[in-house]
């Protein structure tokens, strides 16, 4: 196989193990560090930008969910989201530190989207906390 292929299927693995809806394991990532004959910075930022691009489509499907709940005619909806929203902001350290949980991590950035929290702080502070996590399995 060539290196090309090796990466991309890489990445393909990283993308799909990493979405809500997969329960697969990175067996790509795992293989190429069982081997090690392959570029470990390489590996790392092809990962990385795979997970990075699987926790934009998880807190998109957050936000899908959110938009879904508007629809019900539940007049409690909304004082039930606020609660929810407002324990979870009383516990986001705690909340975002379960990014460093391999298979938890797929549902923080999907309770962040129906939370409605910022983007751009959620997806970056997951993405960086699963590099750390493979940077960890790869180096040490």
């Amino acid at each position: 196989m060539k290196q090309i292929e090796l990466y991309t299927l890489l990445f393909v693995d990283s993308f799909v193990s990493n979405l809500i809806v997969s329960v697969a394991n990175e067996i790509i990532f795992n293989s190429m560090r069982i081997f090690n004959t392959y570029n470990n910075y390489l590996i790392i930022i092809i990962t990385a930008s795979a997970v990075l691009f699987a926790n934009i489509s998880n807190y998109i499907f957050g936000r899908i969910l959110y938009n879904i709940s508007l629809l019900s005619p539940d007049t409690q909806r909304q004082v039930t989201y606020d609660t929810l929203t407002s324990k979870i902001v009383k516990l986001l350290p705690i909340f975002l530190f379960i990014s460093l949980i391999p298979f938890w991590s797929k549902f923080v950035p999907v309770i962040a989207g129906f939370c409605r929290f910022n983007f751009l702080r959620i997806v970056i502070i997951c993405t960086v906390l699963k590099t750390c996590y493979y940077s960890y399995l790869l180096f040490f």
